[in-house]
């Protein structure tokens, strides 16, 4: 019998509660990346086929190296671009500079 691996689709975005600067006219002026994380994009990337993982998920004390494997290996790594996130902008370098293709970028607007 087949074992069904499902492939992984690595998640690149903000942590918790996060100040929109500057709010664009309408916009909220927070938004919980987290609960976006658990009631929109994970079961969407679950639908979609993928293992949906983000790096606060990664819990060992190697969390560095874990997430560096999780951009080099991941079978599609998705970053969420919509507030100004130092953290996205190096691990979307990563991914650019070990795979060339694979990684999708999201916003809001």
């Amino acid at each position: 019998m087949k074992s069904a691996i499902r492939p992984i689709c690595f998640m690149v975005m903000p942590f918790g509660i996060k100040t929109v600067h500057p709010r664009p006219d309408s916009a909220p002026s927070t938004i919980d990346f987290d609960a976006l994380w658990n009631k929109a994009l994970a079961p969407l990337i679950e639908e979609l086929g993928y293992d949906p993982v983000r790096a606060d998920q990664d819990t060992g004390a190697a969390i560095l190296q874990e997430m560096l494997e999780r951009l080099f290996f991941s079978d599609l790594v998705i970053a969420d671009m919509t507030i100004p996130n130092g953290n996205v902008y190096y691990e979307i370098g990563i991914r650019h500079a070990c795979q060339k293709t694979g990684c999708l970028l999201i916003s809001a607007n």
